[in-house]
């Protein structure tokens, strides 16, 4: 399939509202559950804008933002750029594989630029999978002295888009 025939076959899996449940351990932490409303919006260019929030799943109350943008570079090639409110700023380079009407995006960070008081990330990788109105995602994290592992996946259902 020609490159941007691709690109608007992604874009159009991914675009809209995403709305769920998630499940954050980490051996730091307690696990926890969380919802979550994930939107993917159309720059009209080869990128997507990408904006997350979750709140916790038994009171509501705010857990995590972040914001950026997934770049289609070529190919398969993508680019990801995050920003989170707690002074970190990850970028991300991976891959986006269509296959018999699935999407998988893998993306493993290749740097991460704190605030000076920011808590200090090792590295991360994010998995995306999306199936029809299905969208699946894993999260790890290496922080402090662990090594990398899975610290967040969710579960969200398209809701509008």
């Amino acid at each position: 399939m020609p490159e941007d025939e691709y690109v608007q076959v992604l874009k159009r899996a991914l675009i809209g509202r995403w709305s769920g449940w998630g499940r954050g351990i980490y051996p730091t932490i307690d696990t926890f559950e969380y919802t979550e409303k994930l939107t993917f919006w159309d720059a009209k260019k080869p990128w997507l804008g990408v904006e997350q929030r979750t709140t916790r799943r038994e009171d509501g109350s705010p857990l995590h933002s972040e914001s950026g943008y997934l770049r289609f570079v070529g190919g398969t090639s993508v680019e990801m750029v995050m920003a989170h409110p707690f002074g970190s700023v990850e970028t991300y380079t991976g891959e986006a594989i269509y296959d018999a009407g699935q999407i998988e995006i893998g993306l493993v960070c290749r740097s991460v630029l704190s605030t000076p008081t920011a808590r200090q990330i090792g590295a991360t990788e994010r998995r995306i999978t999306v199936s029809g109105e299905k969208l699946q995602y894993r999260f790890y994290m290496a922080i402090d002295e662990l090594p990398l592992q899975l610290h967040l996946e969710a579960w969200l259902d398209r809701v509008e888009g």
